[in-house]
């Protein structure tokens, strides 16, 4: 396994750095191990703050990700596209599916990367998780926008309302 002399070995912004050896020296090794597709032996792999804090996940850091939960799963993926941080984060359904536990953990993620400055798209037809959340809301239906505004406005338009509660509505 690869030791750094100084017991801690780092790489600059914008650096480049090589690792040489004969064969057989562990060159593959250490990038398989920084990579996270080996376990090291000893010591840990810290990049740029390694996102897994961010999204609550840091605690499993050594876990494989087929052994991850569901919902753990979730908040991999939001880690695995801040780390090439991103002007866009494009979620597809990152929040359906969870208890309501997970999807408020999931909702003050959401909220946490829009405070980092990066704009968020989300895909999500659970409207009563989402429009608490999202500044502004389009509506889809059948390939056409429906209605587009601040969330609030959305759902109470009343071609939202027909497409999502149908005629029934207007009894109600």
């Amino acid at each position: 396994m690869f030791h750094s002399m100084r017991g801690r070995a780092t790489l600059g912004a914008g650096e480049i750095v090589g690792l040489i050896g004969p064969n057989g020296a562990g060159k593959t090794t250490v990038l398989e191990c920084l990579a996270g597709l080996l376990p090291a032996d000893a010591g840990s792999v810290h990049w740029a703050g390694e996102v897994l804090d961010f999204v609550g996940l840091s605690g499993r850091a050594s876990a494989l990700a087929g052994d991850l939960t569901p919902p753990e799963k979730r908040r991999l993926e939001v880690a695995r596209a801040l780390a090439t941080e991103p002007k866009l984060l494009l979620l597809d359904e990152v929040l359906t599916g969870l208890t309501p536990v997970e999807a408020q953990r999931g909702v003050d993620l959401v909220r946490r990367v829009r405070e980092t400055g990066v704009t968020v798209l989300m895909v999500e037809h659970v409207m009563e998780v989402v429009m608490p959340l999202v500044d502004r809301a389009f509506v889809l239906h059948l390939g056409r926008e429906l209605a587009h505004g601040k969330p609030a406005d959305v759902v109470r338009d009343e071609n939202v309302l027909s497409a999502y509660l149908g005629d029934r509505h207007r009894a109600a």
